[in-house]
Order: structure tokens, then C-alpha cells, then sequence
């Protein structure tokens, strides 16, 4: 039976409407597949080692690099119910770091019971560097505190820094401490050795015992040092060390994705 002129604009429309959305489907497919590759495109393609990470990308792949070593956390008494917390965190890549990642101190009594709440921050972590995560002035109250439990929140993302950052920027010269059984003072002199000028850069002073053991720790900051500049940096502590000191390590922290600021 011939179709009549009205059935066959019906059937017209129907087949258009059924081809439209085959049509749209497929040029978003083509344009997907056909784009070219991008550190951003949420896929492993061109010279990428895994997803958007390898090759020309800032990203560098977890399994090309080695993982952040933890290396101490303790809790350091200062006066009063305040301690300072400090995690000694190793990062043994060169030319790779992590721009920011989080993390937690957790402060625990006698019984295991976390005193007050745990502390959670951001950190970075430069190249080739093993460095503190200071965290000042933790008040704990009336209890005691019997371990510090430290950890990142999420695995690094790990990129590529500039390869002037493998070695230290800033260097730590003639450190003078004195009063150590009365109120302890450490000087030390940090030279900018590059070309570059820093600001706000903070600066850990940790002091060990004859048994490698961290007995104290301060920080500092420096508000800006230039290229070639010597700055003098001073760490205080209100009660006297406990024991002798046998080394005293000074660590100034550079953002190495930070721009520079003038």
C-alpha cells in the first residue's frame, strides 16, 4: 500500500531525529579521539609514562620516582603545656618535588587516647633535601604526651622542579650556641648563594644529643635575603637542654614552585 504524502514527512522527521543524536555522538568521539595528546587530557598518550605524568609533562610518575621517607616525629617541649611538633621528612629525588600535599600530627597520652585535635596542614617538599615540618606552640593541657603520630593525607603529586633547586640554595655558616644550661641561644649566619632573591623563607634549627637523638627544635624566619646576601638568624629556647649537645642542624626551607618574589 503506497504511503501517503503526510506519512512519508512523518516518517522523514522520525529517521532525521533518530540520525541526530547518532551524528553528535560521533562527531564528539572523533574530535575525543582525533584531539592531540595533553598532560591534561586525563588519558596516557604520546610520550607520557602513565596518565598525564612522563615525558614532556610537569607530572612525574610515581613509579619513576622514589617515595617520601619519614624519617622521625617527636614532640618537643617548650614551657608550660606547648610543645613543638617536627616531622624529619627525606625526599632523595633530584629535581623532583611536590608542590603541596596534607598532612597530620597527631599528639597521643599514655593510654593511646589523641589529646586535644589533630593538626592538619599543608606542606611542600623541595628536591634532594631532607627537611622539617614544624609545627609551633601545640598546646596539650594538663595531659602528658607520650608519642606524636605523623602522616601525609593522600599520596605526592609528584613534579618536576627547576634543576637549580638540586643543590641547596642557601647556605648555613658559623653557628654559635650558647647558655645551654640556662636559657639556650643558637646564632647561625645563612648565605643566599644564587642569583635569585627569597622572601618569608622559614628556617628549623634542631639540636641532637651524642646519641643522634633530636633533644630540641625552634624555627625562625627570614623576611628577605637577596642574591649574595648574608642574613643572621637566632633560635631561642626557655629552659636549659637536658643533656649535651653534640650536633646542631640548621635547615632553611625554599619553595622551589614558589615565584620569586623582588
Amino acid at each position: 500500500m503506497a504511503l501517503s504524502w503526510s506519512q512519508r514527512r512523518k516518517l522523514t522527521y522520525i529517521g532525521i531525529l533518530s540520525v541526530l543524536p547518532l551524528f553528535l555522538i560521533g562527531t564528539v568521539l572523533y574530535r575525543y579521539v582525533t584531539r592531540p595528546p595533553s598532560c591534561f587530557d586525563g588519558r596516557q598518550n604520546g610520550l607520557e609514562r602513565g596518565v598525564d605524568c612522563g615525558g614532556g609533562c610537569q607530572r612525574v610518575c610515581s613509579q619513576d620516582v622514589s617515595n617520601l621517607i619519614l624519617r622521625w616525629q617527636r614532640a618537643f617541649y617548650v614551657d608550660d603545656d606547648v610543645y613543638n611538633l617536627v616531622a624529619y621528612i627525606e625526599n632523595q629525588n633530584t629535581n623532583v618535588g611536590v608542590r603541596e600535599i596534607p598532612f597530620e600530627f597527631r599528639v597521643l597520652d599514655q593510654a593511646n587516647q589523641i589529646i586535644g585535635e589533630p593538626y592538619v596542614n599543608f606542606a611542600y617538599v623541595g628536591p634532594n633535601e631532607g627537611t622539617a615540618i614544624f609545627i609551633p606552640a601545640f598546646e596539650v593541657g594538663a595531659q602528658q604526651p607520650a608519642q606524636v603520630v605523623f602522616r601525609f593525607l593522600r599520596n605526592p603529586i609528584w613534579e618536576k622542579t627547576d634543576p637549580k633547586f638540586a643543590a641547596p640554595q642557601l647556605v648555613v655558616k658559623n653557628r654559635v650556641l650558647s647558655n645551654e644550661t640556662v636559657r639556650p641561644k643558637l646564632v647561625a649566619e645563612v648565605e643566599n648563594i644564587t642569583f635569585d632573591d627569597f622572601s618569608d623563607v622559614p628556617v628549623v634549627a634542631l639540636v641532637f644529643d651524642a646519641d643522634g637523638n633530636a633533644m630540641a627544635a625552634s624555627q625562625s624566619y627570614i623576611e628577605f635575603i637577596g642574591d649574595g646576601d648574608r642574613k643572621e638568624v637566632t633560635f631561642t629556647w626557655p629552659l636549659p637542654f637536658e643533656r649535651s649537645v653534640a650536633r646542631v642542624e640548621v635547615l632553611p626551607r625554599i619553595n622551589p614552585f614558589e615565584p620569586k618574589r623582588f
